[in-house]
């Protein structure tokens, strides 16, 4: 197991809620990534105003979930794979909020969900889930509603034929090409993972080895073009199931005006994105 995923297992899951329907994709990937590393899973809401019933059950039930995935015997015998928690905080600047308890002790994956197009739901959505991947600067699985995730909710198969992580000179790939190699080793699935270089010239990677002597399959790719355009562009041409990107926030004027790459990237993804913090 390599760095990425050591560093997962001893933290925990944050996974922040809205009980809507974009919410939904994001528990079930950040459920089946509990399962799999063991690391703990926070289920986070912030309501507006304190009240006396804080409505438990609209949570998402774990223990349903993972009978719907055939894990029922398993519970029995051995009770839940992971520890579980939910929460619920009281406060107007959800953002805030989010980002306090986030951060309040060690976290090694926040998982978001979104809507395509950068629609609002309640809280969650497009805004709000860039603002506090921004101001936690943890390593980030934005899962989009309706779109191509890469775990079933019906099975909690994990499907990631390809990955596909964008190159650059800067920021330095080989954070994000470790990433791709660790959740390859996830899956129940060959991958492959897809070096995407635009620009002119193609540049060295190595996809490294996450277990055993294992590694997924390298394939490069050169294109040129607008780079968020030919990334998205290729995401769905190859039916990619995960883009992983290396990021270092917003850089000058233009990124403040526009969002970074990774967040215009995001905008227009139709399946997951995991950004890992330079």
């Amino acid at each position: 197991m390599s760095h990425i995923l050591q560093f997962l297992v001893r933290g925990r899951i944050f996974h922040p809620t809205d009980f809507s329907e974009t919410s939904r994709g994001a528990f079930v990937h950040a459920l089946k990534l509990a399962v799999l590393t063991g690391a703990r899973l926070t289920l986070f809401h912030v309501e507006a105003k304190a009240s006396l019933d804080q409505d438990w059950h609209r949570f998402p039930s774990v223990h349903r979930t993972l009978a719907d995935w055939g894990l029922t015997a398993d519970i029995e015998a051995s009770g839940l794979p992971m520890e579980v928690e939910k929460l619920v905080a009281v406060g107007p600047k959800i953002v805030e909020t989010l980002a306090k308890h986030a951060v309040g002790e060690p976290t090694g994956l926040l998982v978001l969900g979104r809507e395509l197009g950068n629609r609002m739901s309640r809280w969650l959505g497009g805004p709000v889930a860039e603002a506090l991947a921004r101001e936690v600067k943890l390593p980030t699985l934005f899962v989009p509603e309706g779109g191509r995730g890469f775990v079933s909710a019906t099975t909690g198969r994990v499907e990631l034929e390809r990955i596909l992580v964008p190159v650059a000179v800067d920021p330095d790939p080989k954070i994000a090409v470790q990433g791709a190699t660790d959740m390859a080793a996830l899956a129940d699935t060959e991958t492959e993972i897809l070096a995407l270089h635009v620009g002119a010239k193609v540049l060295e990677v190595d996809p490294g080895r996450s277990r055993g002597d294992s590694a997924p399959v390298l394939r490069t790719a050169l294109c040129a073009g607008e780079r968020v355009g030919q990334i998205v562009a290729v995401s769905e041409a190859e039916t990619v199931r995960l883009v992983v990107m290396s990021s270092h926030g917003r850089d000058g004027l233009m990124d403040h005006l526009r969002g970074s790459t990774t967040e215009r990237v995001l905008r227009r993804l139709r399946c997951p994105l995991l950004t890992l913090p330079r």
